[in-house]
């Protein structure tokens, strides 16, 4: 069973970077191996579990309510390109506005109940995800919503 703390604690290691699959790829290998978890160590097994483990973050963000969803999405640039260019500083900022609170108030009391909620989304995701029959650890070929 995945400990909601840890999951939290990897997300919040990630929010510098982002949480698009290459920002994961290069900085989230704790985060992609707790919510994707593999036997196979090959580049191209971790590029796939890199890829899935965005999907089911996103899917995460998008069960939280619109306003917070929102925010999500700025303070962990997942929408565009654009987004994970600018620093985390100013998604802070543009998060804070959602709020309407000061970057610093959104830093310290917003952001870490957003990344708990999250965390708690993504459990609700893994343990509705159907394990393959034939190795109940292996790597899932589909999950809910991605195609195979």
């Amino acid at each position: 069973m995945i400990d909601v703390n840890r999951l939290y604690s990897h997300l919040h290691e990630v929010v510098r970077y982002g949480v698009r699959a290459n920002a994961l790829y290069e900085h989230g290998r704790p985060l992609i191996d707790l919510v994707a978890p593999s036997d196979d160590h090959s580049e191209e097994s971790y590029s796939l579990r890199a890829l899935l483990t965005e999907e089911v973050i996103r899917q995460g963000i998008n069960r939280e309510s619109a306003t917070d969803a929102e925010a999500l999405r700025i303070t962990l640039a997942v929408d565009g390109t654009s987004s994970v260019l600018r620093k985390l500083e100013t998604r802070r900022r543009e998060a804070a506005r959602i709020y309407g609170v000061l970057p610093n108030s959104f830093r310290m009391h917003h952001e870490p109940a957003l990344l708990r909620d999250l965390a708690f989304q993504i459990l609700a995701l893994l343990i509705s995800r159907p394990q393959p029959d034939d190795h109940p650890d292996a790597m899932p070929t589909s999950h809910p919503g991605m195609t195979p």
